[in-house]
């Protein structure tokens, strides 16, 4: 007989998203994405966290729109027409 193995307990948060737009790759590698309705998880190191004004990991409903320069990758501009649902930091805290 198999015994089963059981997982140690873990915190979760969980929301349903969208996948909006397929991303814009322009020939210099840069790239636009645009996302519309439950977005997330989305993640942002906490320089640019601080720098938008957004958590470092969140779900977002709304227009969420941003760009990314070519290698080495950087946010060059991130915008959301919305609100946050979840700091899954702060949800999971």
């Amino acid at each position: 007989m198999f015994k089963r193995q059981v997982a140690p307990a873990r915190r979760s948060a969980q929301a349903p998203f969208s996948y909006g737009t397929p991303p814009v790759i322009y020939a210099d590698g840069s790239i636009t994405e645009v996302h519309t309705g439950r977005n997330g998880p989305f993640v942002l190191s906490p320089a640019d966290a601080k720098r938008f004004g957004l958590p470092t990991v969140s779900v977002d409903a709304g227009k969420l729109a941003f760009s990314v320069s070519a290698p080495p990758r950087a946010i060059n501009s991130l915008v959301l027409h919305g609100h946050v649902l979840v700091d899954v930091c702060a949800a999971l805290g």
